[in-house]
């Protein structure tokens, strides 16, 4: 059986992304998905990020 997902799944998905990502010291802004127009694949993943180099800030 088949279900619908909500927004808030994939929002809750994303957020749990997010942090996985920050604690690798990547820290996503935007990110966007380019599809073909005909076939609506995936062609390029465009980000917006910053990523923090750990010996900078501090860390070990």
């Amino acid at each position: 059986m088949s279900r619908n997902l909500k927004i808030s799944e994939v929002r809750a998905f994303l957020a749990s992304a997010s942090r996985q990502f920050e604690r690798e010291n990547i820290f996503l802004h935007n990110v966007r998905f380019k599809r073909d127009e005909k076939t609506g694949e995936v062609i390029d993943i465009i980000m917006s990020y910053e990523q923090k180099d750990n010996e900078k800030e501090g860390y070990k």
